[in-house]
């Protein structure tokens, strides 16, 4: 199993945590999260596009994304944020996403 694909795996994993919160589709740290690994999942496609976990995970997180609205984001002030993990595992992306495309 590559690597790659782990890591994809375990954020996702952490992430789920916050599907059972109220709103989560309003959360400004729970959207970057989910642009940030579907950019991931998207710069893999081409890599891993016979891999049937990579396609599973693929599908999840583009069905998250596509539930996301143009409604206004804010911080849910959560105590833990797991959004952490993922902007820890691609800083250059989240770097990206804020410094080079605006977000």
């Amino acid at each position: 199993m590559k690597k790659e694909i782990d890591d994809l795996e375990k954020c996702l994993s952490d992430m789920r945590r916050c599907y059972k919160l109220n709103n989560v589709e309003n959360c400004v740290c729970f959207y970057t999260a989910f642009k940030i690994l579907l950019l991931e999942a998207r710069e893999l496609e081409s890599k891993y596009k016979n891999n049937d976990k990579f396609e599973t995970l693929r599908k999840e997180i583009e069905d998250v994304w596509n539930r996301f609205t143009d409604s206004e984001k804010d911080c849910l002030g959560c105590q833990e944020c797991v959004a952490q993990v993922i902007y820890e595992k691609y800083p250059k992306r989240l770097r990206k996403i804020y410094l080079e495309d605006g977000i």
